[in-house]
């Protein structure tokens, strides 16, 4: 029988994206590693790296930008987080790594001997005058570069600039990680209990 190391949910909400795709739509885009969720939860909550006891060590590095490939999008936003996990004390014997992307206050790089720690704070979400209804107009594909980061309707763009919505629609967190994750659904609700990533190791 295999033996797996697991990483948990870092918050409790709900799933509003998946390796496959939005939950509303569209296709979900990776930052750090691969398989990206999102999970929905309210601004501040602390993000909470829980992985399983065999877990003995992590090393934590963390980076400003690199989220929304936008040099307008600031901090805490385009930050993220990448957490690897180690076997053995004092970050030896490497088993994988998680992200976590739109990141507040992140714990100094370092190495920890934990198998649990809060890394971070989930953002607010940002201030956007755009009208509501308004969506963000062609973060990925936009149909000319100067207008990416703009709030879009369907026939045309508003007034208002607010390209921190276009990567960052409701606080949530971005979360990525090994090749094997839990097939979890759109709109389950998730908690510490939940695991999302988990690795095979050596029997």
């Amino acid at each position: 029988m295999a033996n797996y190391a697991y990483v948990y949910a870092p918050v409790s909400g709900m799933i509003v994206g998946r390796p496959t795709g939005y939950c509303g739509g569209g296709s979900h885009p990776t930052v750090c590693t691969q398989n990206p969720f999102d999970i929905s939860t309210g601004a501040g909550a602390a993000l909470v790296f829980y992985a399983s006891s065999n877990i003995k060590s992590i090393r934590t590095t963390y980076y400003s930008s690199g989220v929304c490939y936008r040099s307008e999008i600031p901090t805490p936003w385009d930050a993220k987080l990448k957490v690897d996990l180690y076997l053995n004390l004092n970050g030896q014997n490497l088993v994988g790594s998680v992200c976590y992307a739109h990141i507040n206050n992140p714990v100094p790089d370092n190495i920890y001997n934990v198998n649990y720690k809060t890394v971070g704070y989930i953002p607010s979400n940002c201030d956007c005058s755009c009208a509501t209804g308004c969506k963000c107009g062609g973060y990925q594909n936009p149909p000319n570069p100067a207008e990416k980061g703009y709030c879009a309707s369907q026939t045309g763009l508003c007034t208002a600039k607010c390209p921190c919505r276009c990567c960052y629609g409701g606080t949530h967190v971005h979360m990525e990680g090994g090749n094997n994750y839990n097939n979890l659904s759109c709109y389950q609700t998730v908690g510490s209990g939940t695991w999302i990533y988990r690795w095979v190791l050596p029997i």
